[in-house]
């Protein structure tokens, strides 16, 4: 396991911050995460377009 639900509340920003520094304007990230920080990464991506979103559980 890496990381925890309260330090990605911290780096799922920097990274998305990341992300859109690199990105051409027409790139395209994909993220994956648990459903513990699906919250957390919904809120630090409201900045960004979903195109596609899906859950699955086992």
């Amino acid at each position: 396991q890496f990381g925890s639900v309260e330090g990605n509340k911290d780096s799922y920003p920097k990274l998305l911050r990341e992300f859109r520094r690199v990105l051409k304007p027409t790139g395209r990230c994909f993220l994956l995460t648990s459903a513990e920080n699906e919250a957390i990464l919904a809120k630090a991506a409201e900045a960004w377009t979903t195109i596609a979103r899906a859950t699955w559980k086992l």
